[in-house]
């Protein structure tokens, strides 16, 4: 789509055919579907990385790339998707996505788990897929390129509209395995974060037992307010409020795992 407005020292392009000139004293705005340039050329709408695993957390992927979507910025919906060799899952390997996404000079950075939807409002878009280890204290361990099956394949898709994302975007923090009593995480509340979903897995056998986690609602170190972790919080999760800037997840017993996954509302 492309808008040029003929008025205020602008200087108007070639007319199109079909079209006529705006008379010389009226302002005018012109918008016409884009039928080729960036927009239609192959690889603009999407991109399938396949290559090597990562091997260290500094082997950023650029995955997909897009500078100029023409027309005024409006709402776009990325989808994300990942796919590997090994069918198994698990291991100490995740990727979050890099999302750098604007319009002109109003540029922005956020981070989400790599997979699902997200809209976006832009005219330029950047996907890169960062390595970490989901396992706090612990390296990161790829399998090595010498397997036949680390080979790993990272994709970007851009819907031309937006939508309401059927899968919202998550961010999921790595777990940490406690090793005392009430040892906890305390995460800052990323942005657009709506609700958040304790990751745990006590030692004893599901279902969690009253009193064996708590989640705790911080403000600026203060605390609002404290929440036994029960079945339904963890199916469900909780809404996050704007006076909550972290939250912390307690754990009475130890050898238990213990995360959070924030839900994003873009």
């Amino acid at each position: 789509m492309r808008i040029e407005e003929f008025q205020g020292g602008y200087t108007p392009g070639p007319i199109p055919p079909g079209f006529h000139a705006p008379p010389p004293h009226l302002p005018r705005v012109e918008v016409v579907e884009a039928l080729s340039g960036d927009w239609s050329q192959a690889g603009k709408y999407g991109r399938v990385y396949t290559g090597p695993w990562p091997q260290t957390v500094d082997d950023v992927v650029s995955v997909f790339t897009i500078d100029r979507i023409p027309g005024p910025p409006k709402e776009r919906l990325l989808h994300l998707f990942k796919t590997d060799n090994t069918l198994s899952g698990g291991g100490r390997q995740a990727f979050y996505a890099r999302v750098t996404y604007g319009s002109g000079g109003a540029q922005n950075v956020f981070f989400c788990d790599w997979g699902g939807h997200v809209p976006l409002v832009a005219d330029s878009i950047r996907v890169d897929a960062v390595p970490f280890s989901p396992l706090v204290g612990q390296p990161y361990n790829p399998p090595p390129l010498s397997n036949a099956s680390a080979v790993i394949t990272f994709g970007a898709l851009l819907g031309v509209e937006g939508s309401g994302p059927s899968i919202p975007p998550t961010f999921t923090t790595p777990n940490k395995l406690t090793t005392v009593p009430s040892e906890s995480i305390n995460v800052p509340v990323p942005d657009f974060a709506r609700r958040v979903i304790p990751n745990v897995v006590p030692k004893t056998a599901p279902p969690v037992v009253p009193g064996e986690f708590t989640l705790v609602f911080l403000q600026a170190g203060n605390q609002v307010k404290a929440l036994d972790v029960s079945p339904d919080i963890i199916a469900n999760g909780c809404a996050l409020t704007g006076l909550t800037t972290s939250v912390q997840l307690f754990s009475l017993q130890t050898l238990q795992l213990i995360g959070l996954t924030f839900e994003l509302g873009l």
